[in-house]
């Protein structure tokens, strides 16, 4: 793999949690250079994970898989599209993006991975199939970029007449996927930030960056109104998949409404005021859920180990939130019910 190790090294301390890093460490425990246990984050990165490396107990692809499965899935805004029709979701074939974005050669001229950034500017970090085992049809584009914003420090003073706020230098480093995920669905993953600007110019950076194997005109926003309306009308059978913490609702004639549970981790539905009220609102001609959290409850089978929220519709009815770090299976896990819960 061509990579530079100690940027390797600090995008696992810059994506992944500890306990990921364990994981991996644990994967070598009977080797004897491998440790588990630090002091802190750093040192489990900077001394334990090195030296399993040094010693040849973990590779080098190990930890950049470690790095994928940290940045790539979590703590995103997911944006899903679906192509107008069979021959456009055809042409979205591994092979077939990858010659007409890079020719023939491109595994040649890309020598993917590619850990490196450029300052105000975006480059291609990695293209490759997503689970050739279980889905051999999927793969995964991801665009790296570094960009140097102004953070206001919540520091302020009134001087001369004039109100003075401080703003300090901050370095973003950016990544965007661009995920397919067949047989038709496209997802466009951009990382979670609270500026709308920020994160519409990421969008329109993956589709520039796209635009020599993808037509934007022949994908469509997949609405996921349909998916928010069932999970709410067979939430009393779904007990055992999801719980609501909180939903937005807009009547007949557009008045907006909020329900939100008491408890972070409450049950909207457990108040049957609550259910009632929703399910009273729903039941008008055109009345619609334009938000929706969803804590989605620990599987039998470990897909999901622990709870996990999403929200489905932020500002856009096509987009969903997904709160915090994890893993690429959990993430299909919530794909794939919204897939269900669309039909």
């Amino acid at each position: 793999m061509s990579t530079n190790q100690d940027e390797l090294f600090r995008l696992v301390e810059l994506f992944a949690t500890s306990e990921q890093v364990k994981q991996l460490l644990r994967l070598a425990k009977d080797h004897e250079a491998v440790r588990i246990t630090a002091e802190n984050k750093s040192d489990l990165i900077q001394r334990n994970l090195r030296s399993a490396v040094a010693s040849k107990a973990i590779t080098l692809d190990q930890v950049y898989g470690l790095v994928r499965e940290a940045e790539e899935n979590g703590g995103q805004h997911i944006f899903y599209f679906k192509p107008r029709n069979k021959t456009v979701a055809e042409s979205m074939a591994f092979e077939s993006v990858a010659k007409q974005l890079w020719g023939t050669d491109w595994q040649k001229k890309m020598s993917f991975p590619n850990v490196k950034t450029a300052k105000n500017h975006f480059v291609y970090g990695d293209f490759r199939l997503w689970n050739p085992t279980k889905k051999p049809l999927d793969w995964m584009l991801k665009l790296y970029g570094h960009m140097q914003f102004e953070r206001f420090t919540g520091e302020e003073k009134q001087e001369d007449g004039g109100l003075w706020r401080l703003f300090v230098p901050e370095d973003l480093r950016i990544v965007l996927i661009a995920r397919w995920n067949s047989p038709d669905l496209l997802e466009l993953r951009v990382q979670r930030d609270q500026s709308r600007k920020r994160i519409n110019s990421w969008l329109a950076e993956i589709w520039k960056m796209l635009g020599p194997a993808l037509d934007k005109g022949n994908i469509d926003a997949w609405d996921l109104s349909k998916a928010r309306r069932r999970m709410i009308d067979e939430e009393q059978k779904n007990q055992h998949i999801y719980q609501f913490r909180d939903t937005r609702l807009e009547d007949s004639v557009s008045n907006r409404m909020s329900f939100e549970s008491h408890a972070t981790q409450g049950n909207l539905f457990a108040s049957t005021e609550a259910k009632q009220a929703i399910n009273d609102v729903l039941a008008a001609k055109n009345s619609r859920c334009t938000h929706l959290s969803v804590n989605w409850l620990p599987t039998k089978d470990g897909t999901l180990s622990r709870e996990y929220r999403t929200l489905l519709g932020d500002r856009e009815a096509h987009e969903v939130i997904f709160s915090a770090q994890c893993s690429a299976a959990e993430v299909d896990y919530v794909t794939d019910k919204l897939r269900y819960f669309s039909r």
